[in-house]
């Protein structure tokens, strides 16, 4: 894997983020929401991530792009486990390149790489974006992605689990 990561464009360089580079990681991903004017979502710190990817039970792993000593992008992902494929899924959880360094094959080239471990790792790959996101849904398909927008996403925070399993036992006790 050590050298699909060590290869070069012409500008830019894509390495495993470290415990080190854990804080630039973590920029990147205040910088993305942010973007998205979701800035107050986020309550992960260094700390977290560190411990999260480095710890007992790795969580996710992920991919900074630099250009010189300046990182301008990452992809984060984890290991999900499909039991119909009987196979692995890396989940792509997020992709994001600072504006200044978009167009400039960054994004493309962050995806080549994580095509490149998923293989290497006998895995498949998955990702989601916002089906109001055409520019993201051609910039995916363009490169051979299969579209299933027929799909739905769900998700619950700790909040919300809460009040269902709250819920459910009060009509449980009724």
């Amino acid at each position: 894997m050590s050298d699909l990561l060590r290869s070069k464009d012409a500008m830019f360089t894509y390495k495993l983020v470290t415990p080190d580079t854990m804080p630039l990681l973590h920029e990147l991903i205040l910088e993305s929401a942010l973007e998205y004017g979701s800035q107050n979502e986020v309550s992960s710190t260094v700390e977290q991530l560190t411990e999260d990817a480095f710890g007992n039970c790795p969580a996710f792993q992920a991919l900074l792009a630099w250009k010189n000593d300046e990182a301008v992008g990452f992809a984060l992902w984890f290991t999900m486990y499909s039991a119909w494929k009987g196979k692995k899924t890396l989940y792509l959880e997020d992709l994001y390149v600072q504006p200044l360094w978009r167009k400039k094959s960054v994004g493309t080239n962050i995806f080549l790489k994580l095509e490149q471990i998923a293989l290497k790792n006998n895995a498949n790959l998955a990702w989601e974006c916002s089906r109001d996101r055409l520019d993201l849904r051609r910039f995916f398909t363009n490169m051979g992605a299969i579209d299933r927008s027929d799909k739905v996403s769900f998700y619950m925070d700790a909040v919300e689990m809460e009040q269902h399993l709250s819920d459910y036992q009060k009509l449980k006790e009724q």
